[in-house]
């Protein structure tokens, strides 16, 4: 729901950094305001107080990014030279929040790589959730959904709840919109599972500063609310809008008993967003209005501009409905300025309705420019739409609507073709369009064949049959400088280095080999050649990519490996190298083929 990016994922900076609070450990410790100064701290003042104070004035001066900046970076300084690590983390964990997506993730690439080593119940874990964050920003949905991932192994492995909890209530926001919404259920059953668990507001508080222990039953609270939109989100999307409306009804009830919170004013809007929306859904358009007229005239209304957005999304979605089409171009013209000023937050499946509705209204009024450029948008968003998923649910899903797109189209274009005969540069640059668009999905979908019969085939191959070398004792003109007997020990002695895995040794060299064999190097070539139909380089490749693929098969501990510890493990000194190999030899990327294991083995 258009609600819940707002709560979730693609959330303000207050509001994300107030959520960040919750996870922060506990030697993060705060200390009574300070005054402040009209045009900012001095640096003789900045000087004069002590880290917990510049954390302090830090937080005063967060819509002030300039100050912020003089301000961590004056602590910073302090900390490098007085060698307090701990202190230079957090001047990069703050340093990481106040700059673009790009800066605040080279920020938090070093926290990570200071205490990347670190037992830690804080670190490294934040600087993965902060890099998740501006990925977010980005809107690369591949390396935040990555980034997420670590922060959630190192959280787990730091005993740290809290930030288990917000990482997961993030990566169920990306699997429903993006993946497989009943895949984002089961994910969301084993959150919730979590907050029923026993001592779980010992566990939160272990994790939370000391100053908030006294608020951990509203954490606590506010983590089940959060539980609960997700369990909303997830059954709309799938949907089952009378499971969707229950949970709404759980979240009024929890906020109801002995609940005080400095987020209560939101949850109120998102409940009744939340309820309007439903409306819309199951086509009770008259509470639909009521409800927007509603909301429209609550204060609350203007401190969070993605409402309006969804007010104006939903107002003008029903109003199509209900045939009022001048009111409906209104709201969803009004909604796409908020979008282009940047008050929409991010792209998902709510600004796909939004501009399925303009290309739809505009098709009412035959403005059939305007309609293809919206049609242009709609085929770009299932493009996108399709590598998600492709990144998150590795298996091919076919509900994108691409196809149906190019047809509208192609029809407005013979519409807008007999309206108005001087547009034939943009008939032909829509037509343009319309091959690529049709030849990029026939590639898409061709390549999905492929690449499932290549891993069925590679999957009913046994790792002898992958890296199978076919020795023969028999000399060819190639070997025929070399006495039978040479050949013979020097097949020996590959088999037995075959036996031994030596191959795994990334510095192996030909001239190495050769010496170990007791033998010369043209020797031992020749003999590759003639015993294995390949030079040395490849006989290591296969080799070496037989015995990754029998260890992504065979061990489950070995398939949660990144790309470039895999690499690492087979003798490879770089994933790319690694890659190429492994796509030469299977026809398959490693990630690829790896995702798809992982699949079966879970059915």
């Amino acid at each position: 729901m258009g609600i819940f990016r707002f709560s979730l994922q693609h959330l303000s900076f207050m509001r994300y950094f107030f959520l960040l609070v919750l996870i922060v450990c506990v030697d993060l410790v705060c200390v009574d305001l300070r005054p402040l100064y009209a045009q900012g701290p001095s640096q003789k003042y900045l000087d004069m107080i002590g880290y917990e104070e510049l954390l302090d004035l830090f937080n005063e001066y967060q819509m002030d990014p300039v100050a912020q900046e003089r301000i961590i970076l004056t602590y910073q300084k302090r900390a490098v030279a007085e060698g307090d690590t701990l202190k230079i983390a957090r001047s990069y964990d703050r340093l990481a929040r106040i700059f673009s997506p790009e800066k605040n993730i080279r920020y938090a690439d070093s926290l990570i790589s200071l205490t990347k080593n670190w037992d830690h119940i804080t670190y490294p874990a934040l600087g993965f959730i902060l890099k998740g964050f501006e990925y977010g920003r980005l809107n690369n949905i591949r390396d935040q959904y990555e980034a997420l991932n670590l922060a959630l192994d190192e959280a787990r492995g730091n005993s740290n709840i809290s930030q288990q909890l917000y990482v997961l209530d993030l990566m169920i926001y990306l699997r429903a919109t993006w993946g497989d919404v009943f895949k984002a259920i089961e994910l969301q059953n084993s959150r919730h599972s979590i907050l029923q668990s026993k001592n779980i507001l010992s566990k939160i508080k272990e994790s939370t500063r000391e100053e908030l222990h006294n608020k951990v039953p509203n954490i606590y609270n506010d983590n089940l609310i959060s539980s609960y939109k997700s369990y909303v989100h997830c059954y709309v999307k799938s949907k089952n809008y009378r499971l969707a409306a229950s949970y709404v009804d759980t979240i009024q009830q929890v906020i109801s008993v002995n609940y005080s919170s400095d987020l209560l004013d939101e949850h109120r809007l998102w409940i009744l967003d939340a309820r309007t929306e439903l409306a819309y859904w199951i086509q009770d358009y008259n509470l639909v209005l009521r409800n927007l007229k509603m909301i429209s005239e609550m204060p609350e209304y203007d401190d969070f501009p993605r409402l309006k957005v969804n007010i104006l999304l939903f107002g003008g979605l029903t109003h199509f409905e209900l045939k009022n089409y001048d009111l409906s171009r209104f709201y969803l013209e009004k909604a796409l300025d908020f979008y282009r000023a940047g008050e929409a937050g991010f792209f998902d499946s709510y600004d796909r309705l939004l501009y399925s509705g303009l290309s739809e209204i505009h098709s009412h009024f035959k403005n059939y420019d305007l309609r293809i450029n919206f049609l242009n948008r709609l085929i770009e968003m299932d493009s996108i739409s399709i590598s998600n998923y492709k990144f998150i649910e590795p298996t091919f899903i076919s509900n994108y609507e691409t196809p149906r797109l190019l047809r509208s189209k192609e029809q407005t274009i013979l519409k807008l073709q007999s309206a108005n005969k001087r547009s034939y540069g943009l008939i032909g640059f829509t037509l343009v369009i319309v091959l690529l668009s049709s030849y990029l999905a026939w590639k898409y979908y061709r390549e999905k064949v492929v690449y499932r019969r290549r891993y069925e085939r590679l999957m009913d191959r046994s790792s002898e049959q992958i890296n199978k070398t076919g020795i023969s004792g028999k000399p060819n003109k190639e070997s025929s400088s070399v006495s039978d007997e040479v050949i013979r020990d020097i097949q020996r002695k590959l088999e037995k280095f075959e036996e031994r895995k030596d191959y795994l040794n990334a510095n192996i060299s030909l001239m190495d080999l050769a010496k170990k064999f007791n033998t010369n190097s043209s020797y031992l070539s020749r003999v590759l050649n003639s015993s294995k139909s390949k030079n040395f380089s490849q006989y290591l490749n296969e080799l070496r990519i037989g015995h990754a693929v029998k260890q992504i098969k065979d061990d489950p501990v070995f398939r949660k490996y990144t790309i470039e510890a895999i690499a690492l493990e087979c003798g490879y000194n770089n994933s790319a190298s690694f890659s190429r190999s492994f796509y030469k030899k299977t026809g398959l990327h490693p990630s690829y083929f790896i995702n798809q294991v992982i699949k079966e083995k879970m059915v």
